[in-house]
C-alpha cells in the first residue's frame, strides 16, 4: 500500500506563524507536524510516500532532504502527477496537519476485508467543522457526506482525514482531502466508514495548536518523543546545553542546540526549539518558542509563541495569546 500526505491550505487562521512555513511544519516535540505522520506511516510498515505540493513546499523539501531512515521512499511532487496515481495498488490519504496515532494496520485490515472501493475514518463527538459529516446508514456504509460548517446530519459522524482508496479508481483531483472525500462518495462505488480510535486532531488555529502540545505533554497522544526523559517530565535533546542555576519545571521539551543560561527559568507546557538561547534570568511558561530564536536577559514569554529566529529583548514580555512572526526583533 501507498501513502499520500496532502498538505493542502494556506493556514490563514495560524498566521503569521504560516506566512512562511506550511502548518503541516509547524513544531509538536521537536518535530513537524508532518514528520510525525511520515514516522506514523513507516510504524505501520507503509514506506512509499507521496508528499502533495503546496504553499511554502520548499520547507518540506528541505526538511525531507535531510530525513534519515532507510526504510523510507519520500516523494514530493505536483498534484497535476497523480492522475494515475490509483491504477498501481492501494492508497492511503492522509492530511498533512493532522496530529493522530490511529491504527492504521487496522483501518487497512478492515478495508481489505471488505473489498471496497473506500474506507473513510470517522469519529464520533469530535468538531465536524474542519473536515464535515458523513451520513452513515446500515453496516457502515456511506450514504452521504456534506462538507459546510453549518450542516450536520443526524448521526454527527466527523471525517477524520483519512481515507482508503482502491486501485483502479478513476479519481482527477486529490489534492485536497475534502475534495477526495466529496467525489467518493458522488461516484457509484461502496465507500464504508471506519471508525478510527485513538487521537485525532486538525491544527487549524492557535487553540488547537496549543491543545495538541499539552496533549503531548500530557501522554494522551500515543507518539514518542524524539528523546528520551532525562527526569519525569523533562525531555532534553542531544547537544542541549542547561547551564547550573537554570530552573526547569516540568512538563518541558528542549531541543537539540538550546541553551539554557544560569537564572533562566522554563516553566511547564514549554517547548523550546532547536539551536534556542534563552539568557539569564528570562522566564518562559506555556509557550513555544521555534527554531533558531533568542530570548534575551530578563526577558519575560508567558502563553505565546515565538516563531523562528525571533528575538525578545532584554526586559521585554510577550504574554497571552501572543503571536511573534519568523524573523521578528521585539527591542529592549
Amino acid at each position: 500500500m501507498k501513502a499520500v500526505i496532502i498538505s493542502h491550505g494556506e493556514g490563514n487562521r495560524l498566521r503569521p506563524l504560516t506566512c512562511s512555513l506550511p502548518k503541516s511544519m509547524l513544531p509538536v516535540m521537536g518535530r513537524p507536524v508532518i514528520e510525525h505522520t511520515v514516522r506514523l506511516l513507516l510504524r505501520h510498515n507503509i514506506d512509499s510516500i507521496t508528499i502533495i505540493e503546496a504553499q511554502h513546499s520548499e520547507e518540506i523539501k528541505k526538511h525531507f532532504a535531510s530525513f534519515s531512515n532507510n526504510k523510507a521512499q519520500i516523494e514530493i511532487c505536483s498534484p497535476k502527477n497523480l492522475e494515475c496515481f490509483f491504477k498501481e495498488d492501494d492508497t492511503l490519504f492522509i492530511s498533512g496537519s493532522v496530529l493522530t496515532d490511529t491504527d492504521l494496520e487496522k483501518m487497512i485490515s478492515f478495508h481489505t476485508q471488505k473489498g471496497i472501493g473506500a474506507t473513510l475514518a470517522v469519529q464520533k463527538g469530535t468538531p465536524a467543522y474542519e473536515y464535515g459529516v458523513l451520513d452513515i446508514g446500515a453496516e457502515g456504509l456511506v450514504r452521504g457526506y456534506k462538507r459546510s460548517p453549518d450542516f450536520a446530519y443526524p448521526s454527527g459522524f466527523s471525517f477524520a482525514a483519512i481515507a482508503i482508496v482502491s486501485k483502479g479508481a478513476e479519481l482527477c483531483d486529490c489534492s485536497d482531502i475534502t475534495v477526495l472525500a466529496e467525489k467518493l462518495c458522488e461516484k457509484k462505488i461502496p465507500v464504508y466508514s471506519f471508525f478510527a480510535e485513538g487521537y485525532i486532531r486538525d491544527i487549524s488555529d492557535f487553540e488547537s495548536y496549543r491543545r495538541v502540545i499539552r496533549d503531548f505533554f500530557d501522554k494522551k497522544i500515543n507518539l514518542p518523543f524524539p528523546c528520551d526523559e532525562r527526569a519525569p517530565g523533562v525531555w532534553i535533546d542531544e547537544n542541549a546545553t542547561i547551564m547550573q542555576g537554570a530552573v526547569i519545571m516540568p512538563p518541558v521539551y528542549i531541543g537539540s542546540g538550546s541553551t539554557i543560561n544560569r537564572g533562566a527559568r522554563i516553566e511547564s507546557y514549554s517547548q523550546i526549539g532547536h539551536n534556542v538561547t534563552v539568557d539569564c534570568l528570562a522566564g518562559i511558561k506555556r509557550s513555544t518558542i521555534m527554531d533558531n530564536s533568542y530570548i534575551y536577559e530578563g526577558a519575560s514569554v508567558r502563553g505565546a509563541i515565538i516563531g523562528r529566529k525571533g528575538e525578545i529583548g532584554i526586559e521585554s514580555a510577550a504574554y497571552e495569546g501572543s503571536v511573534i512572526g519568523e524573523g521578528t526583533k521585539i527591542g529592549k
